[in-house]
């Protein structure tokens, strides 16, 4: 006779079993599926997915901020006449950089031409979901202000109306932060030996007196 209950005891996942088998360390990692209640979003999610898994073996390492910062520009003219540059160097390669293949500047050429590609078909939907996603929310927060104002006005009639107007009077009461600019003055510092002599001042009398014996005729 077979014990039905040993079923759940294999690490499989059989029949109606929630049992899954663990995943293995040394295999690739197990993703989770992004769930979101809309099918579209749910299916342009899989799609997004799908086509950065099919291009991550043809982009770099991320870039940190600084690393963006540190990126060699050039005017958009000059730019665009950087093709004609690396074409020279493959009949002549001594124009190249020392140590670099012109047939790998050919082949960062080819790759650059079809990533931007894939940036312009990219633009549409990236651009569509930001604005969306900005618009909803700007409108959402103009909703949500003019409910809290109509419920600061309402009074403390119903508890859970005013601990959520108490929250959003604490939050706003915070105000916005504001980034305070450090200006550095440089200090010009000056070094006088201890033993240097100093010279008085000339008083006001001794400085007409001059100015009066300069003025007289015949004298030198």
């Amino acid at each position: 006779m077979t014990d039905n209950n040993n079923n759940s005891d294999n690490g499989n996942s059989n029949g109606n079993n929630n049992v899954t088998t663990p995943p293995d360390p040394a295999g690739p990692p197990v993703t989770t599926p992004v769930t979101t209640g809309n099918a579209e979003v749910d299916a342009c999610i899989v799609d997004v997915k799908n086509g950065y898994e099919k291009v991550k073996g043809l982009l770099g390492a991320p870039l940190s901020k600084l690393e963006r910062m540190r990126l060699t520009r050039v005017p958009s003219g000059v730019q665009q006449l950087v093709p004609e540059l690396v074409a020279l160097t493959l009949t002549r390669p001594g124009l190249a950089q020392y140590g670099t293949d012109p047939a790998e500047l050919e082949r960062q050429l080819t790759l650059l031409t079809q990533l931007k590609t894939l940036l312009v078909e990219m633009e549409p939907l990236y651009t569509g979901v930001v604005d969306t996603v900005s618009s909803l929310t700007s409108d959402l927060n103009q909703a949500g202000l003019h409910i809290y104002s109509i419920a600061g006005r309402a009074g403390p009639i119903d508890p859970g109306v005013a601990a959520v107007v108490e929250k959003v009077k604490a939050t706003l009461a915070r105000g916005p932060r504001v980034k305070h600019q450090v200006t550095k003055i440089a200090v010009k510092t000056v070094t006088v030996p201890l033993d240097t002599p100093v010279e008085p001042l000339p008083t006001a009398a001794a400085s007409t007196g001059q100015t009066a014996t300069s003025g007289r005729p015949g004298s030198k």
